[in-house]
């Protein structure tokens, strides 16, 4: 979705709209200083957030945003990061967590100039639970909390899907002639 300049007044309507509530797939925090919260303290950092709402379907992040209100403060320090190289710095402390769909849309009022991000965080791996300072981590009611045994459990224990491994699938009319023998 390709957005336009908008008006702090027109983005907190977008985020109510696209994002109305925190749940266990949807985080909103205000750290407006970045330099000690992507790789912070464990249970109240980036990382510690994108693993436990990874380890459930995945969702969003809205960095610069109050909690509870979902009011623009905007992020004011951005250490030096950038929302193309933090995206590394995070795979690199989040093991099992896929690149694959895992972005930072940056977005910048045009009358206040406060910038927020959002991070699109894909769902775990099959059997693989998402880590941050080598835990796995979850939500509970409004409490982020290393991940409980029975969840890890229900993680640990999730059918490989078929098209992982096509090796897996019964072909129910092949033949002895179907096959290919491939020589080098």
């Amino acid at each position: 979705m390709i957005m336009n300049a908008m008006t702090e007044t027109e983005l907190y309507d977008f985020l109510k709209v696209n994002y109305p509530k925190e749940t266990a797939s949807c985080e909103w925090k205000e750290f407006k200083n970045l330099r000690h919260v992507v790789n912070g303290h464990e249970g109240d950092d980036v990382i510690s957030y994108i693993s436990a709402i990874a380890n459930v379907e995945g969702g969003y992040l809205i960095l610069g945003v109050e909690d509870d209100t979902l009011n623009i403060v905007g992020i004011e320090d951005f250490h030096t990061y950038t929302p193309e190289n933090i995206i590394l710095k995070i795979l690199e402390q989040t093991p099992n967590l896929s690149s694959e769909g895992f972005h930072v849309e940056s977005l910048t009022t045009s009358d206040s100039q406060k910038t927020i991000w959002i991070f699109h965080i894909p769902k775990h791996q099959p059997r693989k639970p998402v880590l941050a300072h080598n835990k796995p981590w979850q939500r509970v009611e409004n409490n982020l909390v290393r991940m409980r045994q029975e969840r890890e459990k229900a993680i640990l224990d999730e059918p490989l899907r078929a098209f992982d491994d096509r090796s897996a699938e019964i072909c129910q009319d092949a033949t002895i002639g179907d096959l290919t023998l491939r020589l080098l």
